[in-house]
């Protein structure tokens, strides 16, 4: 289960940046980023969701696993979308946005992926960064990961604190 949210984790994280960017700014573009990116994940249609990446786009997953330019992604989310993550829903909460400049935002965020035929179920956080062009924002840049759980019985070093 853990691999499978390491490979879902950047495609989640795109929608996620979407979502975040749409929840914090008035902008339609951003929101039809969001809803055609939850549509296509929806009717698991890896060709859409990649079409919403830049040619060049660049994801990371929590395994580390880097995937350049589109094909790549689209095969990425082919096997994700056919596999452990068949049927799933990916529920979107966005985190905080970062307008670089009028064309260029980077945002965070958390996703819940639940349901499905598959054994993909989880939680994960993303950094991803997103660009307009023309008129409308496509995804040039996600990072995704799953958090550690904490380990039992270990402590910070004496002085520090853990957050």
């Amino acid at each position: 289960m853990t691999r499978v949210i390491r490979l879902l984790c950047p495609f989640a994280a795109s929608v996620l940046m979407a979502a975040a960017a749409s929840a914090q700014t008035s902008d339609p573009a951003m929101d039809t980023l969001r809803t055609a990116y939850e549509q296509a994940w929806k009717k698991a249609d890896a060709k859409a969701l990649a079409a919403l990446y830049t040619e060049d786009a660049v994801t990371v997953n929590a395994a580390g696993v880097v995937s350049r330019g589109r094909a790549a992604i689209e095969k990425g989310i082919g096997e994700t979308l056919a596999g452990d993550a068949k049927g799933t829903t990916l529920s979107i909460t966005p985190g905080a946005l970062q307008v670089i400049a009028p064309d260029v935002a980077v945002g965070d965020g958390t996703y819940t992926l639940t349901g499905g035929t598959g054994t993909a179920t989880g939680k994960g956080r993303y950094l991803n960064t997103v660009v307009k062009r023309g008129a409308s924002w496509a995804i040039a840049a996600s990072a995704a990961f799953v958090p550690m759980s904490p380990q039992t019985g270990t402590k910070p070093p004496a002085g520090k604190t853990q957050d």
